[in-house]
């Protein structure tokens, strides 16, 4: 809380020169001179301002990767003592790693409806970690990445992300560093081209944007890509999240696992996102599905799930489906998982035990019943107590409501003969 109310110093020294994302950018790439060079940045902290910028500017030049910093907010936007009470206010940072967190928060926050494309909410990166649990000796693919919110918390042995937006790439690489963690990141559209050397990973994990639709040039230019196991359909504008599933399965290897959150629409919908399903469910690769609460997601109400592919998945075990849509608190617009919420929630996942709000459904009984509709609310009805007032109740309430009238009336008629 403490480097929260730093943050939020720092930021008003940036008002009037520059907007919160800016200053935030401006912030990240200080903090990330600060761990590349300690011992000069030791001596930037204790020099008057006209000396600071340049100093920082020699940092920011003598890295040999270049793409750390480019595409970053310029220092220029501020004047040199705005720069130096940066400098000063980080300088009392015993631990800066702590701040990367905080900076992400803080970007989403302010970033409104657009946030979403930085990536996560408190409640997924609560609940994904630690459903992944132990991945120190995997490979973890995020094509996704925006901040890396959320997979960055995961303990795997490499990370490879890629985003598509230059300066979000820029900021993700610098805010990684703060932290302390090496990462592959490439930069380009994950549907039209994976650009890692490795293709084939133990752990895919992504947030792919919600409601992505196609345009017609890139419609034909997925047609043929690898990963595409549909080819006798053509992909419509509205088949972005089954494209996204066809990536993730693509790129696991022979043992890896998939985790995506998805808006539920891939999960009931005709037309092409049923032909995946029906992949899918012919080739035991769904292991869960995971429905979350409305507010999950950042500055959106559209209730999430979590889908989780399984490419080693033993033949003939059943898909388990979890309810998670009254698992929570809320906090305004969007929902947390506090110690005990999260115990529940994932003991819940992992468990083979059905309750009221998990059930384990044969392939079998999915093909019989529905088809191929994998939506968590087909296979799990959450009853809800609707308790209704009594006569004695209702007749209290109408009398009341009829003696205010009068009241109210008597008032009124009484200013009007004045």
């Amino acid at each position: 809380m403490e480097y929260k109310k730093t943050l939020w110093k720092m930021l008003d020294s940036c008002r009037g020169a520059v907007d919160t994302n800016q200053a935030l950018d401006i912030v990240a790439t200080i903090a990330t001179c600060a761990v590349l060079e300690p011992a000069r940045f030791n001596k930037i902290k204790e020099m008057g301002a006209t000396s600071i910028r340049s100093e920082l500017h020699k940092i920011i030049d003598s890295q040999a990767d270049k793409s750390l910093f480019d595409n970053a907010v310029e220092l220029s936007l501020l004047q040199d003592k705005q720069l130096a009470e940066l400098v000063y206010q980080l300088a009392s940072i015993s631990e800066l790693s702590l701040i990367s967190p905080i900076l992400r928060e803080v970007l989403v926050d302010s970033a409104g409806k657009f946030g979403g494309e930085f990536g996560s909410s408190r409640y997924i990166e609560t609940l994904l970690p630690e459903l992944i649990g132990e991945a120190k000796d995997k490979s973890l693919l995020d094509a996704t990445c925006g901040l890396a919110r959320m997979t960055s918390l995961v303990n795997a042995k490499a990370f490879y992300f890629q985003e598509m937006n230059l300066s979000t790439a820029s900021l993700t690489l610098r805010l990684l560093t703060i932290e302390g963690k090496q990462v592959n990141l490439s930069i380009g559209n994950s549907l039209l081209e994976l650009k890692q050397d490795l293709q084939e990973f133990d752990l895919v994990v992504m947030e792919p944007p919600i409601g992505l639709r196609l345009d017609t040039q890139l419609r034909k230019d997925v047609q043929n890509r690898p990963y595409i196991c549909i080819h006798n359909k053509a992909i419509p504008t509205s088949a972005g999240d089954a494209l996204w599933i066809q990536f993730a399965l693509y790129h696991l290897n022979k043992t890896g696992k998939a985790y995506l959150v998805l808006p539920q629409g891939p999960l009931f919908r005709g037309g092409y996102d049923a032909e995946i399903r029906d992949y899918l469910l012919d080739n035991e690769l769904v292991d869960k599905v995971i429905a979350l609460p409305a507010g999950t997601l950042p500055h959106t109400g559209i209730p999430p799930v979590v889908l989780i592919l399984d490419k080693a998945k033993e033949k003939g075990s059943p898909i388990r489906f979890v309810d998670l849509t009254n698992i929570g608190t809320t906090e305004r617009a969007s929902v947390t998982l506090n110690t005990q919420d999260l115990q529940r929630a994932v003991s819940l996942i992992i468990d083979t035990k059905e309750t009221d709000i998990a059930r384990n459904v044969t392939v079998r009984e999915i093909r019989q019943n529905s088809g191929n509709n994998l939506n968590v609310s087909r296979y799990i009805q959450v009853e809800e107590e609707i308790v209704l007032p009594s006569i004695d109740e209702q007749m209290a309430a109408l009398n009341a409501a009829k003696h205010h009238f009068e009241k109210t009336q008597k008032e009124l008629f009484t200013l009007l003969n004045q």
